[in-house]
């Protein structure tokens, strides 16, 4: 089953999955209280606002613009050097009126979208990423549109506001998270070999991915899951949308998740556990099921 509806590809379009979810991060920030402002999210340690100065700070970043230097306090929910990096630009604004993080933001999008969308640049352009790495305009527009989107439904989910989970962004969001499944099945979750699993998405974005547990090389001997339908992600984000079919073996083990395109989101952004979110088992094991929507979570 292809990704439905399917990612943008070309350059406008991730342009415009990128702009559509930033912008929608700047309305919910418009008219909050600074109640609303202050809600926990399932983002460890961030409220509402500090998704919003993430956003901000990021996008800055990016833009060249100039950063703050403050001193990071040794949060309970800083993990690593990557965290605390992430950390700086929401530190520095947590002393700010959520109403002028907001003014900023606008500012700063309006700033990235005109960058972004420069006459000449194309999908393989390469330009400056996160800490000035090198990287393509097309992997930074993927990258900040799925980190952006996650952070949209942390603040929806905190405000209670579910929506665009059929975006652009979804999309993208979507087809890089399938990349990461046959591996999170066939290592974290530990599947026997043999074995196979079909995960399906059912709305609004929706997908189908089945896998197969195989045995390693004499080069890698650890176990790997091969695709047997439903790879498109790869293909997606990378302009094409063949896939290769496999058949699969009804005398092995067949184990079926089904869940929502925001369960499956939330669970891949490591923002809730099994237990919070909803889910079916079609058929096969539910401990397996389990263990592997559990491994799900490919976000730093």
């Amino acid at each position: 089953m292809p990704i439905h509806p399917a990612p943008p590809t070309d350059l406008p379009g991730l342009v415009t999955a990128f702009a559509h979810t930033a912008q929608a991060v700047t309305d919910l920030g418009r008219g909050l209280t600074d109640e609303q402002l202050a809600l926990p999210t399932d983002c460890p340690g961030w409220t509402v606002k500090d998704h919003i100065s993430h956003v901000v700070a990021l996008e800055s970043h990016l833009e060249g613009l100039p950063e703050p230097h403050v001193e990071v306090p040794d949060h309970d929910h800083i993990r690593n050097d990557l965290g605390r990096f992430m950390e700086v630009g929401v530190e520095a604004r947590r002393s700010r009126a959520g109403v002028d993080v907001v003014r900023e933001l606008e500012y700063v999008l309006s700033r990235r979208i005109a960058t972004v969308g420069s006459p000449g640049l194309e999908l393989d352009s390469i330009v400056a990423g996160m800490r000035d790495e090198p990287t393509t305009v097309g992997e930074l527009l993927r990258m900040r549109t799925m980190d952006i989107w996650v952070h949209e439904q942390d603040i929806r989910a905190a405000l209670d506001e579910p929506g665009n989970l059929d975006s652009p962004a979804a999309a993208v969001f979507v087809a890089r998270a399938v990349r990461t499944v046959p591996q999170a099945i066939a290592r974290r979750a530990e599947v026997p070999v043999g074995d196979t699993v079909i995960l399906e998405l059912t709305g609004p974005v929706t997908a189908r991915i089945g896998v197969r547990v195989e045995d390693g090389t004499a080069e890698d001997p650890r176990p790997h899951g091969v695709v047997l339908f439903g790879g498109e992600g790869d293909q997606q984000a990378a302009g094409s949308t063949t896939t290769t079919m496999r058949a699969i073996d009804p005398s092995t083990q067949i184990t079926t998740a089904k869940l929502s395109t925001s369960a499956f989101e939330r669970l891949a952004a490591g923002r809730r556990t099994v237990d919070q979110v909803t889910y079916t088992v079609g058929g096969g094991d539910e401990a397996v099921a389990r263990r592997v929507l559990a491994s799900l979570s490919f976000t730093p």
